[in-house]
């Protein structure tokens, strides 16, 4: 059986002159989408090989929190791949800290805002 050539119709391409202007955003701004607080803490992601991102200080106790949890949750140190696992997670809204566990709150008491 033979296939039917179907007509294709084209319509007009609607051009925008605009260039396409990202959203202003401060050079030392949060990492974390959607926030503009300065970025005053640096994160380390990874430690070897360093990644490092910086964070307002909200974000940077909340990603603490849940690494210290997670890693009390595994009962050992967490690996690079876990590390770059919480961050994703973290980062698309899919990982908030229940709670700060005892552990965290040690971690935290360095912090200022």
């Amino acid at each position: 059986m033979a296939k039917k050539k179907r007509k294709v119709r084209r319509r007009a391409e609607v051009v925008d002159f605009l260039p396409h202007v990202p959203l202003p955003r401060a050079v030392d701004a949060c990492k974390f989408p959607g926030c503009t607080a300065p970025a005053t803490h640096p994160h380390h992601v990874t430690y070897r090989p360093p990644c490092v991102f910086k964070l307002c200080a909200h974000h940077h106790r909340e990603i603490t929190v849940c690494n210290v949890n997670r890693a009390e949750l595994t009962r050992c140190r967490l690996t690079n791949r876990h590390r770059w696992w919480i961050w994703g997670q973290w980062v698309r809204g899919e990982l908030r800290p229940d709670h700060a566990s005892p552990a965290a709150v040690r971690w935290m008491r360095d912090f200022r805002d």
